[in-house]
């Protein structure tokens, strides 16, 4: 009977590709959720700047007696807001009336497409057009989120 000893320092095939399923799993989970994480960050801060921007307008139209928006704001200084992966967009009331109006932030770049055009209207109410970068209608419609 032979009573050697044999000592293994490394790691057998199985044990690594053990270890190699596990840490798969976890980027497996982490990515998406990560994806998510960086698209509704981006969507948050293009609300942000929706609301600055109906801010400004407030101001600009408190400070003129003009009916008229596009008499008191300059829509390209106005949509000059640096934010990245968003166009944004002033569209006054279809009906003629200035006085309405609304501000959209449709998506550009290719991680936030198809995630939703926002839109805040002059009355302050924000809507998030789930999954359609191109909304027909400016007020919240079935499938949309209020904001």
């Amino acid at each position: 009977m032979c009573n050697s000893t044999f000592k293994s320092s490394g790691v057998t095939l199985v044990e690594l590709l053990v270890g190699l399923a596990i840490v798969s799993f976890l980027v497996f989970i982490a990515v998406p959720t990560y994806q998510r994480h960086i698209i509704k960050t981006h969507r948050e801060t293009a609300k942000a700047a929706l609301s600055d921007m109906l801010s400004q307008i407030v101001q600009q139209r408190a400070r003129s007696s003009n009916a008229n928006l596009f008499q008191v704001i300059d829509p390209q200084t106005l949509l000059l807001t640096p934010v990245p992966r968003y166009q944004f967009q002033l569209t006054p009331n279809p009906i003629g009336n200035t006085v309405v109006y609304w501000l959209t932030a449709i998506p550009q770049d290719r991680v936030q497409l198809g995630d939703g055009a926002l839109t805040l209207s002059s009355d302050g109410q924000g809507c998030w057009h789930r999954h359609n970068d191109r909304p027909a209608a400016h007020e919240c419609l079935t499938g949309s989120e209020v904001w």
